[in-house]
Parts: structure tokens; C-alpha cells; sequence
């Protein structure tokens, strides 16, 4: 999965909202209740890897058609593992929240920090990694829903070969030995 600026332009400029018009307190007591959410979301990612992709008609697969399975197997497999990464990061955010939250008051009174006094760089921070997760966990499901199609269209196909076969077998069966009209067939059948 290719990186796509609106992805990270969003949760950028959501936490940027967030850095202006929330606080770090905010952020700091709801942190246990979201490392439980971004939990939840990475238990989810390690359940999609593990179980793959159910296919049975790999038999009827064109070569074409292999390639571009393959492909987006391979994009959503990078995508679930960046998604678990950026999970992983979220989840240290929200430990450290409260830290960092000391470290960007420190460095307000040291006035080491510009704009501080206007912006929480921790509520913009946690924000932005938290949307960053959401906005990555909808591109998963977004390349989940193309693979689902692929198989859609590969098991469509591999039906319309089933009946085609079938028909064949019909046909070839009927065709088989002698036919044999029966006794008496076209004899005239005398008037009374």
C-alpha cells in the first residue's frame, strides 16, 4: 500500500485542531480507555494476518488473474503490518502521555517551547497518532474489500466453468452408444 498524503494530511491537521482547542489533561485521563481501543484494533490486525485468505477455486486462475491476487494479498499483508506498527507507536504515546505532558511544561517554562502557550503539542500529538490508526485501519478494510471483490469475480467464473462442464457432460453423455428406435416404431397402424 502506497503512502498517501491524505493520509497522513488528516490526522495532521486534526491534531493540529487538537493541539488548539483541547488539552493534554483531556488526553491523559482518557489514555487507559484508548490503549484499550488501539489494543483491541492491534489483537484485530494479528487475527487478520493469521487467518489468510480463504480461496478454493485456485484452480481456474489465470495467470493475469494469479498476478493480481497476489498483488493485493501482498498490499494488504504490508498494510496490516504497518497498521500493527502504528498501533504499536499509539499505544507508547498513550503510556507516555502524562511524561510528555511534564517534558512540554518543562520546556514551557524554560521557554524552550514556541507557541506553547497557545498550543499542547501532547493533545495534537496523541490525537493525531490516534487518527493516524483510524485513517490507516480504513485503508486495510478498503484493501480487504478489493481482494473480496477479486475472489468474487474468480468464484463467479469458476461457477459459469462448472456449468459450462456439466453441460459438456451432458451432452457427450447423451451422444454415447447407439441409438435404437423401438420395436414397431413407424409402422402403420391399421384402421378399424
Amino acid at each position: 500500500m502506497k503512502l498517501q498524503w491524505s493520509h497522513i494530511l488528516a490526522p495532521l491537521v486534526i491534531g493540529a485542531l487538537s493541539g488548539v482547542f483541547t488539552t493534554s489533561a483531556t488526553w491523559i485521563s482518557l489514555s487507559p480507555a484508548l490503549t484499550n481501543v488501539v489494543a483491541i484494533v492491534s489483537a484485530g490486525v494479528l487475527v487478520r494476518l493469521a487467518r489468510g485468505v480463504p480461496f478454493s477455486a485456485i484452480d481456474v486462475l489465470e495467470v493475469n488473474e494469479a498476478k493480481k491476487l497476489a498483488q493485493a494479498l501482498k498490499r494488504s499483508v504490508r498494510a496490516l503490518r504497518s497498521l500493527l506498527l502504528v498501533c504499536f507507536l499509539t499505544i507508547l504515546c498513550l503510556v507516555f502521555a502524562a511524561q510528555l505532558g511534564d517534558l512540554a511544561a518543562w520546556l514551557k517554562a524554560k521557554e524552550l517551547l514556541p507557541f506553547a502557550s497557545k498550543f499542547d503539542f501532547v493533545a495534537a500529538l496523541v490525537v493525531a497518532a490516534l487518527t493516524y490508526v483510524f485513517v490507516r485501519a480504513y485503508a486495510v478494510v478498503d484493501g480487504d474489500i478489493q481482494i473480496a471483490d477479486i475472489q468474487a469475480n474468480i468464484l463467479l467464473k469458476k461457477r459459469g466453468k462448472d456449468r459450462a462442464d456439466s453441460f459438456q457432460k451432458d451432452v457427450v453423455e447423451s451422444t454415447k452408444g447407439k441409438f435404437r428406435q423401438p420395436e414397431g416404431y413407424g409402422r402403420t397402424v391399421p384402421s378399424k
